[in-house]
């Protein structure tokens, strides 16, 4: 108080008490706080008074650029004379420092200043600075925005979205609705130029064959088999995760990557996973500002060739080399650069050629490890990799807040997604592919039409499928051969065969194997195509041409949700077989009727717009084997062992 007055007895002696003007506040802010400084950038506190004002200064929020950068948030105190003359400024501090985002539309309500942060012309948060005591926070959206309107009040920060309105509570506890679209998170804003330890890729020329889990694992999460690994040798720890079991999911800590951009993350694990179950939790090595992305908003930029981890929304994981120019992510929706930090520690990342995925740190832990022998590149660098926690050690998920970046781990959503009227499905003992343990053709009975119905569901990823003809077939109408018989590599994978029945002896239905179109495609009837992992169905409305891939034209006996005419036709009672394929999904009604109308009956009751008699015209009786590689009589579909490999793989070159 004393120095105040001294120092306004001084300036009026000498006449050069500072001008009222936003000019002269402005000077005296840039001088204090050490950077550039635009004479509408800043806004007053309240005031203490004007006695408090002279003496203790009065405090003023503003934006302000250093090294001609974009604006920050800093915050200062102005000592004024009764007149309102700036005379000095003192105390300022820096409250924000997204290196590229711009902090804009500063304002001061009550006891909070707000602003918002915009990165490429649009908002990526908006940020609340207490005037209490400088703490920052800032209020995440789940994904950028061209505009956000909202307003304090009492209790709580409200926002109109385009989604609807949603309120933040000062204090948490936000509803699930308002939940999704906006959050609390503290400043994490970061402060280095890039992240402290660079991550190296290493590239071995010979990589070795994979044991999954590494000798010597235990396991961690619970299973048959287990779901994840680990291992403890003096080097250091390796946890193997199994990428056929598990999903894998990035999700932002609340301290690191940080953000250059604004974009923050609140810390917590998606509601969705939470309800899946999390299976394991691991914290990577992510440093600050190394290079975040997540669902459509960038916190930090990945370079081209930086190592780093990136998710699909279907739980799909690549590790490697960034494929992408910076600000660009391709088909994926979380990914991290890697870096690491200044601890003793060494760690190692890698995918396996299996689709399985190896993380570990420890005192000596590198690329040559023994663990790591059937990994094309391992990634490598200082820091720690660790376990959160894992499925059954009682961690509430729900109330966890992440520091850092972390590999959340969910069992993959395997098996029917059609829901049964009735009963439940049961995997049959053989025709499974590799691995057995995790099946891929189940079945259930149903009734309908008073007979009893079986249908199998078939996961078409897990096979590759094929077509052969049957010794009884229509000869090839255009001088080439139908191929009866699996080539002998292939006998060993037969793992399922379905009839098809033969063709007519005139103007048999369409028939193409091995690439080899020997009866001709007319159209007016549905279309069966058989590829490596897929299975696809058309109707009767297909275009009239000639399929790229193998297939037989087959009658439809459901269409767009309708039984047809086809359906009814009666002929003998004997097995007849319906097919449908949702996504990824055949299910195949068996019926012993005089029509195909109680197969595609019970189709249709469970979800299938398109439906096609397996029958080639000639009305054989319908069947399916197992473990069995023909030749047979009648045309077959076979599915061959296709071994099921991790969602994890090396990022896309």
């Amino acid at each position: 108080m004393v120095l105040a007055l001294a120092i306004v007895a001084l300036l009026v002696g000498i006449g050069r008490l500072p001008e009222r003007s936003e000019a002269a506040i402005a000077q005296l802010l840039a001088r204090a706080a050490g950077a550039d400084f635009a004479p509408a950038d800043y806004v007053w506190e309240p005031s203490g008074g004007t006695w408090a004002d002279l003496t203790r200064g009065r405090g003023v929020v503003f934006l302000g650029r250093t090294g001609g950068g974009s604006r920050d948030v800093f915050r200062a105190r102005v000592h004024v004379t009764p007149g309102g003359r700036p005379l000095f400024a003192h105390g300022a501090t820096r409250l924000t420092n997204t290196q590229l985002a711009d902090e804009d539309s500063l304002t001061i309500v009550g006891e909070r200043a707000f602003f918002v942060s915009r990165f490429r012309d649009q908002i990526q948060s908006v940020g609340v600075v207490e005037l209490t005591d400088s703490t920052v926070r800032r209020a995440g959206l789940a994904a950028p925005a061209t505009s956000v309107s909202f307003e304090p009040a009492d209790d709580a920060l409200v926002f109109a979205l385009p989604q609807g309105p949603a309120a933040l509570p000062w204090n948490g506890g936000a509803d699930e609705a308002s939940r999704r679209a906006v959050y609390w998170s503290p400043e994490a804003s970061s402060v280095e130029d890039g992240p402290l330890q660079p991550a190296a890729l290493v590239e071995k020329t010979t990589p070795g064959s994979e044991a999954f889990p590494p000798p010597g694992s235990a396991p961690l999460v619970a299973g048959d088999p287990p779901a994840a690994f680990r291992s403890e040798e003096a080097a250091g720890t390796v946890v193997a995760i199994d990428g056929r079991q598990l999903e894998l999911h990035l999700v932002d800590g609340i301290r690191s990557p940080g953000t250059q951009t604004g974009f923050v993350s609140d810390g917590t694990i998606p509601r969705p996973l939470i309800e899946r179950g999390i299976a394991i939790a691991v914290a990577l090595p992510a440093a600050r500002n190394a290079g975040a992305f997540k669902l459509g908003g960038w916190a930090s930029p990945i370079k081209k060739g930086q190592p780093a981890i990136a998710t699909t929304p279907n739980g799909d994981v690549a590790i490697g080399a960034w494929p992408h120019e910076p600000w660009e992510a391709g088909a994926f929706t979380a990914a991290n650069g890697f870096g690491g930090t200044d601890d003793a520690s060494q760690w190692a990342a890698c995918a396996t050629a299996e689709g399985n995925l190896l993380l570990g740190s420890g005192p000596a832990l590198d690329a040559n490890d023994s663990r790591f022998v059937a990994c094309g590149e391992v990634i490598t660098g200082k820091g720690e990799v660790r376990v959160v926690g894992v499925e059954g050690d009682g961690t509430d998920w729900a109330s966890t807040r992440l520091e850092g970046v972390t590999l959340v781990g969910v069992r993959s959503k395997y098996g029917p997604t059609v829901p049964l009227p009735s009963g439940s499905w049961a995997p049959l003992a053989l025709g499974q592919p590799t691995p057995s343990w995790l099946p891929a053709v189940r079945q259930a009975r149903l009734t309908t039409l008073g007979e009893e119905v079986t249908v199998t569901w078939i996961d078409t990823t897990r096979f590759d499928w094929t077509l052969r003809s049957g010794e009884e077939e229509r000869s090839h109408r255009l001088g080439g051969d139908f191929p009866e018989a699996l080539p002998p590599a292939d006998l060993p994978r037969a793992r399922l065969a379905l009839g098809l029945g033969v063709g007519k002896r005139r103007a048999p239905r369409g028939l193409r194997i091995d690439g080899s179109t020997g009866h001709r495609f007319r159209g007016g009837e549905g279309l069966l195509l058989v590829e490596a992992g897929a299975l696809t169905v058309q109707g009767a409305d297909r275009p009239v041409t000639e399929p790229r891939q193998d297939g037989t034209e087959l009658p439809v006996t459901v269409d767009d949700g309708a039984l047809t005419s086809a359906a009814r036709e009666r002929g003998p009672r004997q097995v007849r077989q319906d097919l449908c394929v949702i996504g990824h999904e055949a299910l195949i009604a068996e019926a012993t009727f005089d029509s195909h109308e109680a197969g595609a009956e019970v189709l249709r009751d469970l979800g299938c717009r398109v439906v096609l008699a397996l029958d080639r015209g000639a009305e054989r009786e319908g069947w399916m084997v197992t473990e069995r590689g023909g030749p047979f009589s009648s045309t077959s579909l076979m599915a061959l062992d296709r071994p099921l490999k991790g969602h994890v793989t090396g990022m896309p070159r």
